[in-house]
């Protein structure tokens, strides 16, 4: 036999495909829950490799009760902490040292709430937590009882939308506002100037997310109102220098709605629509990025906000889609910028990923409600996954009768994978399932099958810590399919 196809890490960071026969554009077809990252926060010397995502560790317990829509981080001094927001209006806070969670606003939630939330190191030493209602901004200060806060402490020119998301840049918050953009600082005394019409948009437009590119504020907005629940329609990413009374740059993006706009590297930015992901930059106009995305399986829930669904990890960004976070960019910088489904096992369609407070979690939030981290640190147990490569091209017809697999550690208790070869003429053949139950603490496995293909698709299961390293294919030339 000769050895027709080698495929390892330089591979499997090429992430998921446009289509079935695409070449040199993804390895995958599909790929859920297949994280090559390793240890993304922290760096690791065997990127590449291919193993199933950490599995979720679920936080709701009896103390999560609501959707959590929006987050916000206190990493000042000796206070580690990241606030949550829910959609009932409860509060809570989750301790980064111990991960406990606890809910601020027990028997007391908050009426008409919004997805906003922000805090302010006010100048008089004072730490206030800003949450939005529908029509009002309140207030509460975070070494004081939750019962010392004001839901009103700000009401004017406030319109009624769930969508009050917020983005701090430099001394500024500025805020989603229907058909304004808002903005809040510190006034000098404790408290917060805003200026809930910084920014006046066209009347029949509504601002839905917001981040920026370093220089100036990007802003989605569209025309259209309520939950979006189908594709087609109009939205803008404006481009605002923050001073003047109109922004300075659109850009047209025919989708119903903006859910999220979040930086990668070297200056670019990424668009999350309802069905598509685009890459665009102030002299960049929006570039699709190949495959579309399925509306809701990939992409954060219509039924909520989705300011928070997304947020960036190192060079990437990581967004919500259904019991998966999905994520484009590069995670590390040996990685090339690819689409990839890194996080999977969750229950509901993701609502919130808290991912760029670098601490050793990624904290999802679900519309279940669920809470959950994600270990950074490299997995001690991993979530069941599968994956499918595209239909390689092997250039000419072979008799496939050998499958390699290499692995970078030797299995341990509970790590398997199934093997199985589809040509695109014939019927899926299973090759074999090597795992430690049968084989042992072994490092590489050659399986026995036979099947002819000139195009051939592989498809993987894994189970437990696995890391496979390589796999090979082996078989003999043929003049013509038997």
């Amino acid at each position: 036999m000769r050895k027709i196809l080698s495929i390892g890490p330089k591979q499997f960071l090429t992430g998921i495909a446009p289509d079935s026969y695409a070449q040199n554009k993804g390895l995958w077809l599909a790929a859920i829950g297949i994280n090559p990252f390793i240890t993304p926060n922290l760096g690791s010397g065997k990127i590449g490799l291919l193993q199933s995502a950490p599995t979720p560790v679920d936080m709701t317990g009896s103390t999560v009760v609501d959707v959590p829509w929006a987050w916000e981080s206190d990493l000042t001094g000796a206070t580690t902490k990241i606030y949550v927001w829910g959609d009932a209006g409860h509060l809570y806070e989750i301790d980064l040292v111990t991960n406990i969670v606890t809910d601020k606003a027990s028997g007391a939630a908050v009426s008409n709430p919004a997805a906003g939330i922000f805090l302010v190191r006010h100048s008089d030493g004072t730490k206030k937590l800003y949450y939005f209602q529908l029509t009002q901004l309140g207030q509460w200060q975070t070494d004081q009882a939750w019962s010392t806060r004001a839901n009103n402490y700000y009401t004017t020119d406030i319109q009624s939308t769930k969508h009050h998301g917020v983005h701090s840049m430099f001394d500024r918050h500025f805020f989603c506002n229907g058909r304004y953009i808002g903005a809040a600082y510190d006034d000098g005394s404790g408290g917060l100037t805003v200026e809930s019409t910084a920014l006046d948009l066209e009347p029949s437009w509504r601002a839905t997310c917001i981040s920026d590119d370093g220089t100036y504020l990007v802003g989605g907005i569209t025309r259209t109102t309520g939950d979006v629940t189908f594709a087609g329609g109009q939205s803008k990413l404006i481009f605002w220098d923050r001073n003047q009374s109109s922004w300075q740059r659109e850009w047209l993006i025919p989708d119903a709605t903006i859910l999220a706009i979040k930086p990668l590297a070297r200056g670019l930015m990424q668009a999350i629509t309802p069905t598509q992901s685009y890459v665009f930059s102030f002299d960049l106009p929006p570039e699709p990025i190949e495959p579309p995305l399925t509306q809701g399986t990939d992409t954060p829930s219509a039924s909520y906000p989705a300011q928070y669904a997304a947020d960036r990890l190192n060079g990437a960004s990581l967004w919500g889609g259904s019991a998966r976070v999905m994520s484009y960019g590069k995670i590390v910088p040996q990685a090339p910028n690819a689409l990839h489904v890194p996080f999977s096992g969750f229950t509901g369609s993701v609502t919130m990923v808290c991912s760029s407070v670098h601490t050793s979690n990624i904290f999802i939030g679900t519309s279940q409600p669920k809470l959950y981290r994600v270990s950074t640190l490299g997995a001690a147990t991993s979530e069941s996954a599968s994956a499918s490569t595209v239909f390689v091209d092997l250039e000419r017809w072979w008799q496939i009768g050998r499958v390699v697999i290499e692995f970078a550690d030797p299995l341990e208790s509970g790590d398997s994978v199934l093997v199985q070869l589809t040509p695109d003429n014939g019927s899926q053949v299973t090759f074999g399932t090597p795992s430690y139950t049968t084989h042992g603490a072994i490092r590489s496995k050659e399986l026995y099958a036979s099947v002819a293909a000139s195009h051939v698709q592989i498809t993987l299961a894994l189970s437990g810590i696995i890391k496979i390293k390589s796999i090979e294919l082996w078989g003999d030339a043929l003049s013509v399919p038997n």
